[in-house]
């Protein structure tokens, strides 16, 4: 469904007919919605492999990097992946040789108009025969997908699910009309077209698609105690 579709199906459910309001609950649901799961749909390889650096030890990832679902190099030799696994303490910043370990972590603090992008430490650090064998450092990730803008835009989800953004786009009109039959109606119709979305995704792709409350970015089982004070 096409972005002035969505906008003509909220108008007709909501009353509303500022475009501009119409355009802001579209978007405003439609990020909830992309930020309840980690959804197969943004799931994207890296377009770029990361090169690797003897003795370089942090890389930057994709601009657009939202969740990690797998990073990994290949034997140059035999083509041979080798998978690295999630590390939430601080790493070794002085060992050299062969890399088994990453953590995910901001560039720096930003500022009060720009976000930090996210980079990658490695653990060892890659040495030169390492890097010889293993000169590249693929990756998959969840990417942050942009708001709509244009009326030919489309989600990233299926027309059928278009049509959750639409609902919860009216619900939060009606509310702002202070309309609480129309509220109450959209809203449960909502409620119940977003939790079958979350149920069939969750069905069809299994529980490590939930993004959990509070769970950490470079979330792993390896039990350990963080620097950040808890017991993983």
């Amino acid at each position: 469904m096409i972005f002035s579709s969505m906008q003509d199906e909220v108008k007709s459910y909501s009353g509303e007919q500022n475009a501009a309001r119409v355009k802001a609950a579209i978007n405003t649901t439609y990020r909830h919605i992309r930020n309840m799961l980690k959804w197969p749909c943004l799931l994207i390889p890296a377009a770029t492999p990361i090169t690797l650096v003897a003795g370089t030890q942090t890389y930057s990832l994709a601009s657009d990097f939202r969740f990690p679902s797998r990073f990994w190099v290949v034997d140059s030799n035999n083509g041979q992946p080798i998978y690295l696994k999630p590390y939430m303490s601080i790493m070794n910043n002085v060992n050299r040789g062969t890399t088994q370990w990453y953590r995910l972590k901001k560039a720096n603090a930003g500022s009060a108009t720009t976000k930090p992008g996210w980079v990658i430490d490695l653990e060892d650090i890659p040495n030169a025969e390492f890097v010889t064998l293993y000169p590249y450092l693929y990756y998959d990730y969840y990417y942050a997908a942009a708001d709509l803008s244009g009326d030919s835009d489309v989600t990233k989800f299926s027309d059928d699910e278009d049509a959750v953004i639409v609902l919860g786009a009216a619900v939060l009109l009606t509310a702002k009309q202070d309309d609480q039959r129309g509220f109450a109606m959209i809203g449960q119709m909502y409620l119940d077209a977003k939790s079958d979305m979350i149920q069939r995704a969750i069905e069809q792709y299994g529980n490590g698609i939930v993004v959990g409350p509070g769970e950490e970015i470079t979330e792993t089982s390896i039990s350990r105690i963080s620097d950040y004070g808890r017991m993983l």
